[in-house]
């Protein structure tokens, strides 16, 4: 699966465990992150292009 989804399954079990200041760091570190890979940089493009992604989880 793409890693967003991933990560976005992870800060929703986050948000369960953790206050808000917390879970708001966690967010930042996890956008932060996802922001350097591949798929985000094959999701932008393939926006541009209107076409669907192909995601490598990398």
């Amino acid at each position: 699966p793409p890693l967003a989804a991933i990560a976005n399954k992870e800060a929703v079990n986050a948000a369960f465990e953790t206050g808000l200041h917390h879970g708001l760091l966690f967010e930042r570190r996890t956008f932060n992150g996802l922001c350097a890979t591949d798929d985000k940089a094959e999701g932008m493009t393939a926006f541009v292009e209107k076409r669907p992604g192909l995601w490598k989880g990398r």
